[in-house]
């Protein structure tokens, strides 16, 4: 995020899927390695000075448009195996149930 709070893509040269350690994610989430949800990432974002009410609203936009079947469109257009393809497809849409509004 800039400094006028607009979100800008960052380069993912650093990215790459890997389902972690016996569940456990490699970064924790507000402390929470295991099963971080949709009250640890507005706390994170907290941490990081975004207000929660904001925070909610940001999380809502990602999960409108961060789903399998974006993943699985983009993802066509490059040399991924197909298993990892639907590994990483099924692991976006668990953590978007995951991320939802408890009432959604």
């Amino acid at each position: 995020m800039d400094a006028q709070g607009q979100w800008k893509l960052a380069p993912p040269y650093d990215l790459t899927y890997c389902p972690g350690y016996q569940g456990e994610h490699f970064m924790d989430v507000a402390g929470e390695g295991r099963n971080p949800g949709r009250d640890h990432v507005v706390r994170a974002a907290g941490q990081g000075g975004i207000a929660p009410a904001r925070a909610e609203q940001i999380l809502d936009e990602i999960l409108e448009k961060a789903d399998s079947q974006a993943w699985n469109r983009a993802v066509s257009n490059y040399p991924v195996r197909p298993r990892t393809a639907r590994d990483v497809g099924a692991r976006i849409e668990a953590n978007r149930r995951v991320l939802q509004k408890r009432n959604a």
